[in-house]
């Protein structure tokens, strides 16, 4: 997980689980980590998951209509096990497999290198001269929150100020190379957090300081408090605040539009949001701030504290790119040496969507090879010649269209009614229609060009070009995504059951709930005792004869 990354933390959340366990409106990644691990163990999710295997490789077998995997143990190449299943999944995203920068002499760099999405937290970074490569959503994350005296802290009082920023370890100096402009957008949803659109009030004081005087600690904290207690005991004001934000994010597709007059006032707001942050360093505006691409056109990042912290004493900016690296630090392209002692790398990923093992399909396809030119499948689900496999958030998934996690359940839902026909209907296979995948292909190209991700900007949407290439990105809105997965076009694909007949699965005439306990009259309504259930009620005679002896009284 990236350092330093965030997510809002109300809106993902279940209320089930969520009440009470975050402590802020943005989450840190230690924080999202305990979330999800806390479902996991809440849900039993974890009942059949084996952790330390890594795939290395898998196939399809057309004889017995499977998937075979080999899997490595605790990274120990001598240790492989095999598998079969009639499913293969591959839920990794496209931010899995991070990479070190191509710079000259990165290798011979004498201190820690660090990377962003594989953080070492063993090095102490206390009293270090930093450097961070990379301006994307991990640097502008990363910065802020490694330079604690740049979190705003106006919401405290002055005494819990200066002892939260005693107490953090802090870098001496922090340079940081900003190559590619993008747009900070923290002043968007700012009425849903604090001021300025800043984190509800950090709990700091509370985690080093727990001997401080409670009454001080009720005065600084008050308004927080109160906040959580009402995300932990009201369910219904949390949902409408959850509503709030997951409305306001579904309302901004607009923006994207190429033209659109909600894109044009997207753009003068979030340019004088930054502007305003920028004051104390007016000329970082034409090393930050985006010209010639709209806000959405790369990741847009909230990045409280980040223009903040550019402009202090601590930091020096470098606009540009790097030249070489060596045993001291950092030679930028304009020849200036920079001694470090730290290098932080927020560099990204491979975004080829290339598989890193063998994945072979129908007719010994790979995909590795399949894919080299740029990934080609159904509605980001499906994939033509490899039956029975899915991608969750794979190519063309909605990765621009704000939280991941509604996105990642709808997948999911989509994923779990076509194995249940597989069960049910005692289907065997299923593999999208090239036709289908042909129309899909058509659309979205001519669609894409319309939004502002298509625009004149580097971004690991467009696989880290700049223009070429297809933009890796569902060609719709959030909620366009939400109703094209509700149900299964079974018309797209290609169908093959156990039996030539397609209806043997209808069996003896009879239907599962009239012996599996469920409730055998449903359909007009399940009873409040039942607590929603779909369970036979107890019809005794004694409930029957009570019913009628009221019903003549």
């Amino acid at each position: 997980m990236t350092h330093g990354e965030q997510f809002v933390s109300p809106s993902p959340s279940s209320p089930q689980i969520t009440n009470g366990l975050h402590h802020h409106f943005s989450s840190g990644a230690p924080e999202i980590l305990n979330y999800f691990k806390t479902v996991s163990s809440e849900y039993k999710l974890d009942r059949n998951v084996n952790l330390n295997h890594t795939l290395i490789g898998a196939w399809w077998m057309e004889d017995l209509k499977k998937w075979k995997v080999k899997l490595m143990r605790n990274n120990d190449p001598e240790d492989i096990v095999e598998d079969t299943g009639d499913v293969l999944i591959n839920a990794t995203g496209v931010l899995n497999k991070w990479v070190w920068p191509k710079i000259a002499g990165r290798e011979s760099f004498k201190g820690p290198m660090l990377h962003s999405a594989n953080w070492d937290s063993s090095v102490d970074l206390e009293g270090k001269r930093v450097a961070v490569i990379g301006s994307g959503s991990s640097g502008i994350q990363i910065v802020p929150t490694i330079l604690p005296s740049t979190l705003p802290t106006y919401c405290l009082s002055a005494l819990i100020t200066k002892l939260i920023l005693l107490a953090l370890a802090e870098v001496s100096h922090l340079t940081t190379f900003v190559r590619s402009k993008t747009w900070i957008t923290a002043g968007f949803a700012q009425r849903f957090a604090g001021k300025n659109g800043a984190n509800f009030k950090c709990e700091l004081s509370r985690l080093f300081f727990p001997f401080l005087d409670e009454e001080l600690m009720r005065n600084s904290f008050a308004d927080d408090d109160a906040q959580r207690e009402i995300l932990r005991n009201d369910p219904q004001a949390y949902l409408q605040y959850r509503k709030n934000i997951e409305s306001e994010l579904n309302s901004r597709f607009r923006f994207i539009l190429n033209g659109s007059a909600e894109q044009a006032e997207a753009k003068v707001f979030a340019a004088k949001e930054m502007e305003s942050k920028l004051v104390n360093r007016p000329w970082l505006s034409d090393v930050i701030i985006p010209k010639d691409f709209a806000v959405g056109c790369r990741r847009p990042t909230p990045g409280n504290g980040y223009l903040e912290a550019l402009c202090t004493e601590k930091v020096t900016v470098v606009p540009g790119g790097i030249a070489s690296i060596n045993e001291t630090g950092i030679t930028d392209e304009h020849g200036v040496h920079h001694e470090v002692d730290v290098i932080i790398c927020a560099t990204g990923f491979d975004v080829s969507w290339k598989p890193r093992y063998p994945l072979v399909g129908r007719e010994g396809r790979d995909l590795r090879d399949e894919w080299k030119d740029g990934p080609e499948n159904y509605l980001s689900v499906t994939t033509p010649y490899f039956p029975n496999f899915f991608t969750i958030m794979g190519p063309y998934a909605p990765y621009g269209h704000g939280s991941v996690l509604p996105m990642t359940e709808h997948f999911a839902r989509h994923v779990v009614q076509m194995m249940e026909k597989m069960v049910i209907e005692r289907v065997v296979t299923w593999e999208p229609k090239q036709a289908a995948v042909d129309d899909w292909t058509e659309h979205r190209r001519a669609f894409l060009p319309r939004t502002a991700w298509s625009g004149n900007c580097s971004s690991w949407f467009k696989q880290g070009v700049k223009v070429e290439g297809d933009v890796m990105m569902w060609p719709g809105s959030r909620l366009h995504f939400f109703e094209m997965l509700n149900k299964v076009r079974w018309e797209d694909y290609d169908v093959t059951t156990t039996s030539a007949n397609r209806f043997e699965y209808m069996a003896n005439g009879f239907a599962q709930r009239e012996f599996d306990g469920r409730d055998m009259s449903w359909y007009i309504g399940l009873l409040e005792g039942q607590g929603g259930k779909d369970e036979q009620p107890d019809y005794s005679d004694e409930a029957i004869g009570e019913f009628l002896k009221n019903s003549k009284a």
